[in-house]
């Protein structure tokens, strides 16, 4: 059976979104979010952050990686592109962690400086 163009039944959702991005020309913002964080990842580690990458198979909204440095304060580190959005249950848990008095940021292209780090 033949599919009709733009039917994407029995399509991965990965293989659907990457289908969408060639017939619209737009560019996907996951990549573009997958390669930051490798980005980000390799710096801390090479300055000496022992970096935990964090499921949130478990509980929706977790921060993406867990990085912590001897004479460092511990940080959970949430991912976005400068246009991304964090979702509900993500601002939900940063909340959480900085009213427990953890450090928990969104970590952005823009706002991310490795000579702070």
């Amino acid at each position: 059976m033949f599919k009709k163009k733009g039917d994407l039944r029995g399509t991965s959702r990965s293989a659907a979104k990457v289908k969408a991005v060639r017939e619209n020309g737009l560019k996907a913002p996951q990549v573009l979010e997958a390669a930051f964080r490798k980005q980000v990842i390799k710096t801390l580690e090479s300055k000496g952050w022992y970096i935990i990458p964090v499921n949130d198979r478990y509980r929706k909204g977790t921060p993406d990686i867990f990085a912590c440095k001897f004479g460092e304060a511990p940080v959970w580190i949430e991912f976005k592109t400068d246009s991304g959005v964090v979702s509900g249950p993500q601002e939900q848990t940063i909340k959480e962690l900085l009213l427990a008095g953890v450090q928990a940021i969104v970590l952005r292209p823009s706002t991310w400086f490795p000579e702070r780090w």
